[in-house]
Order: C-alpha cells, then structure tokens, then sequence
C-alpha cells in the first residue's frame, strides 16, 4: 500500500520591514534592530525580517524573557482609557464642591502608570500651587492668567481665589476630562461658565493660530518627556523657531517641557511673571542647556527645590518663577539676584553666577559663598578632558540574565560591573561573559579594551570614581572609559588621582548635582594640570594651596588672600 504525499498547505509568510515589526511588536525600530544584532530575529537577503522568526520570538522569547516589555515599560499596565473617561465625565456633574476639588487627582490615580508616563500626566500637588503663588503677585481686573497644562485647575482655581476674574483665566489641556472637571469647578465657584478653558494642545494652538492674547501671569507644570513622535517633535520645534522668528535662539531641546516654555515666553506680557515647575534635569543637564540660556535673558525671580513632590515619580523636581523685562530694562541682567529655597533654607544668588557656569547650568542649591568658590576654581588656568581622549561605553549585553555567567568556562573571560570600582582598586570580578561580542547589543572598539592603560569610571554614581586600568580589564556599561591622547597634558595615573579628590569630587557634585557621571560634564571640569606637572609629590592640601581654597565645615571657601 502505497502513501500519497499531499502538498502542503501551510501559507508562507511574507517578511516585515523594520519599521513593520516595530508596529507590531509596539517597539521602536531600535530596539528591533537590537533583537535583530542579539540574534533573536532572523534578517533575509533583502533585509527584512523573517516572519517565522517573529512568531518564534513571540511565542518563545517575548513570552519567556519579557524582553518586549522590559523594551517598552510604558506598555505593562495598560488600561481602558476610553472606559475611565466615561466613568469620569459620568460623575462630574454629580459632585459636590469637594469632592469636585478632589476628582483631578482620583482620576490621575485611574489611569494606568504607563499612560500618565506616556502623556506626562502628574497633577501638581495643593502645596507646591499654593507656594508658587506665595510669591507677591496683585491680581487685577485686566489680569490675564495662564496655564497651558491646566489638568483639573488647581493653578486657575488659586489665581480665581486670589482675585482673577474668571473671563481672564485661560487654560489648554489634551484630556477632555481633566478639562471638563476644570471648567465645572471655576463654574461653581465663580457662578459663571469659564469661556477660555479648552480643550486643546496650546502649543499647536500658540503656532496656528494669532489671535491669543499676551497674557501677565503663566503658571503651569508642563508635561515632562510627553511621548511624542521625534518628527512631530522637530517638526514643533521648527514651526515655533519660524513663526515665533527665534531662529537666532538656537533652540535644540525637544523635551516637552522645554517646547512649553520657549512658546510661553513668547505669549509672556512685558513685566508679566512665569512659572513653571520642571525636573531636576531641566537646571543641569545638557539637553536642557539651550532652554537654560533663554530663560537667564529674563529676570529670575525666585527658585525652589520641591523635592520629589510626586508619589509614584522618583524624579526631583523645582519651580522657577521670572520676570520679563519691559525693553528699558533688558539689559540689566547683571544687576538681578535670584531667591534660592532649597528646603527649609533660603539664599541669594546673582544671576550672573549662573551665566558664569559650564552649560549655563542653574545649580541653585549652591550658595553664593559655594558660587564663588566655583567661579575661582573655573578661572584658574587649567585644560579639560574635551577632545583630548577617546571615549567607550561599557558592554550592554541586551539581556544580563541570558548573557552572564557565575562561573568561568574555557569560552568565557571576567567581566567587571561598575560597583567592582574603588578609588583603591578593583575588586575580582564574579560574572563571565563571551568572548564573542558579536552576540552583544553594544560594545566599544577592541583597542579600547585590549589598551596598555585606560581610565575606567562608574557611570550610575553621586561621585566621582577612578580607576586606572592595565590589565585589560572588560566592564559592563555600569562602568564606562576613556584613553588619553599622548598630546594631553597629564598621564592616566596624574589625573586619576586629581579626579578622585575631595576636591573633584565637590565640583562635581556642586555643579551638576546628578545621580550620572556623564561624559558631556566630565568634559567641562577643569584640570589642574599645572599643580601636578611643578609638584612630584602631590597632596590634596597642596593642591588646595595651589588653588588658594580652603576646607572648612564640609565644603570650601576662599582662602583670606584670595577673597
């Protein structure tokens, strides 16, 4: 008896591009390509990706190892959002006033975690409202009112309570709830219906249309890191730099935060006072540099450190209230002194102190007596690791728990983490990798690892951390490293020594205060080169000599002779 063999019927799929799978798996492109480099996608000859490797990555790994939602955080409790807006607009009407107070913030704990991340939906809290406006402001009845971020309207509600007329008090959101609980409690407090509370992206609004009048006070706490597309994002970006003609501004951040305020301080009133409450990363990050330098062309009223006023955000947070000069006054910027509140302590800055810092970082937890000591340590003569090294991230594996190993095997070789780094050495690495870095996500180029000597530095860290490595040591990206270029003024060993300082270590700390050692703010510290190359035998006391600074309390002043 003979068996007929039938033709199969199975369809063959055809395969995805990048960007299909990106859809598909709801990833972004990068980390496809990430997969594709991990090998846990397969790639054709036409460079797509082969269908039957995504439904074996599907099943079989997205399943297993979570690496789709480790990818995208932002996907891990997703929520009925159509659903909760219903349930909400339901129950507005119903309230009574306060409940009605308190419904912004039972709906912000409705919605999912990885929602308010991706629209940046953090409700400011009562207290830190009320402070803002502890500042002195007199609320006429011609006061314009701002905020472009209302939510449910606690900014509005305090300008109402404070003496604004409800017909002055504007306000955008992107939430038609929040919106809709804003304009129900201006309704019941004020007795009449709010006509300028809308529902609306005011940054699209601000750029279409040219109608919006210029307003006296904007207080507001703007969505931070909104997950917009990157294209949409320039795309704001130019279209605020063109219309608003700040071409000459030079405006580089596309935070969303940053984009609120560059179109603010275009709608800002001459004399007309602002306030935004922003991340810590907004006065000392890179990014944040150009938004910075336009803010510092306005008299800065007052600064405070929040803290982390959010419960379910680790992030830090302050608010900054400005001034916008009239025109007869624009150029006095070196005459303005800014209130610092950093807890329950409050000192004085001049402005100019923060113009005079690397990336015109605001460190407003500094105090005059600390700026100072800055500002001298900046003038002394001194050169700067910018482009005078060659720089390498540590490996990033794409997944530790697939790729490292507790115990050495004949394919494998030590692998040390950031933590394994002390000013006094390095301790024995206990995790093993491959000795095929093809298989990695991110590796930096072989010379740098295989180099005679190399400066090794842990990258998650509040200090500074040295380390000067000849043995050819591997770390992963907990750590990362440079090599000197032969023309720099200093060895490895000099300056790992003069890196690792007390000293250092409070310049770091004073001017960019982050739980990050990047490479962007190693490169604007200055080295003391001069000290070590006239001193064989150096000390921390010489150098501060050297320096004409002194120790005293746990910080640092200016020597007699030097004041």
């Amino acid at each position: 008896m003979s068996t007929t063999l039938m033709p199969s019927t199975k369809k063959i799929k055809p395969p995805l591009a990048i960007k299909e799978v990106a859809s598909k798996l709801n990833v972004t492109d990068t980390t496809v390509r990430n997969w594709i480099k991990t090998g846990y996608l397969t790639v054709t000859n036409d460079n797509r990706i082969d269908a039957d490797s995504i439904t074996r990555f599907e099943q079989r790994v997205a399943g297993i190892d979570k690496l789709n939602l480790r990818a995208n955080k932002t996907q891990r409790d997703k929520h009925d959002h159509g659903k909760v807006q219903s349930e909400f607009s339901r129950q507005i009407g119903e309230l009574d006033s306060r409940e009605l107070d308190s419904a912004g913030f039972a709906y912000e704990q409705a919605l999912s975690n990885s929602y308010r991340n991706q629209e940046g939906i953090y409700y400011t809290p009562q207290d830190v409202v009320d402070d803002f406006f502890t500042y002195p402001l007199e609320f006429t009845k011609d006061t314009k009112f701002l905020d472009p971020c209302c939510g449910s309207g606690n900014f509005l509600l305090k300008a109402l309570e404070l003496g604004c007329l409800p017909e002055n008090l504007y306000g955008f959101d992107t939430d038609p709830v929040a919106v809709e609980i804003c304009r129900t409690r201006i309704h019941r407090k004020a007795g009449v219906v709010p006509q300028n509370i809308i529902y609306a992206d005011f940054i699209q609004t601000a750029i279409d249309e040219n109608d919006l009048p210029s307003f006296d006070v904007i207080y507001t706490n703007p969505p931070w890191g909104k997950k917009i597309p990157t294209d949409l994002k320039q795309e704001l970006k130019r279209r605020i730099g063109r219309d608003r003609n700040a071409a000459k501004e030079n405006i580089g951040s596309t935070d969303t935060s940053s984009l609120f305020l560059f179109c603010c301080l275009e709608q800002l009133s001459d004399n007309g006072c602002i306030g935004f409450l922003m991340p810590d990363a907004f006065f000392n990050i890179a990014a944040f540099g150009d938004a910075r330098k336009k803010l510092l062309e306005y008299q800065l009223l007052r600064i405070t450190d929040y803290g982390k006023p959010f419960k379910s955000l680790m992030t830090g947070a302050s608010g900054f209230i400005a001034r916008k000069p009239t025109r007869a006054k624009s150029n006095s910027a070196d005459d303005y002194v800014v209130d610092c509140h950093v807890g329950k302590l409050i000192h004085q800055r001049a402005q100019a102190s923060f113009l005079a810092n690397p990336k015109t970082i605001i460190n407003h937890q500094v105090n005059a007596s600390q700026s100072d000591v800055i500002n001298h340590l900046l003038a002394v003569n001194h050169v700067s690791l910018r482009s005078n090294a060659t720089w390498a991230l540590g490996i990033v594996t794409g997944n530790n728990k697939k790729h490292l190993a507790k115990n050495p095997a004949d394919n494998l070789i030590a692998v040390h983490k950031g933590a394994d780094i002390s000013a006094s050495g390095l301790a024995k690495a206990t995790n093993f990798i491959s000795r095929d870095f093809s298989k990695f996500q991110q590796v930096a180029p072989a010379e740098i690892y295989n180099a005679d000597e190399k400066i090794v530095y842990k990258f998650i860290s509040s200090n500074l951390c040295f380390y000067r490595d000849t043995h050819k040591s591997i770390f992963l990206n907990s750590a990362n490293m440079f090599v000197l270029h032969p023309s720099f003024a200093l060895n490895h060993t000099q300056l790992v020594w003069l890196m690792n300082t007390d000293l250092m270590n409070w310049l770091f700390k004073h001017l960019f205060s982050t739980h990050k050692v990047l490479r962007t703010d190693l490169e604007t510290l200055p080295i003391f080169h001069e000290y070590l190359l006239q001193n064989k035998n150096y000390t921390e006391d010489g150098l501060l000599c050297y320096l004409g600074i002194e120790k005293a309390e746990g910080t640092y002043r200016l020597t007699k002779r030097k004041r």
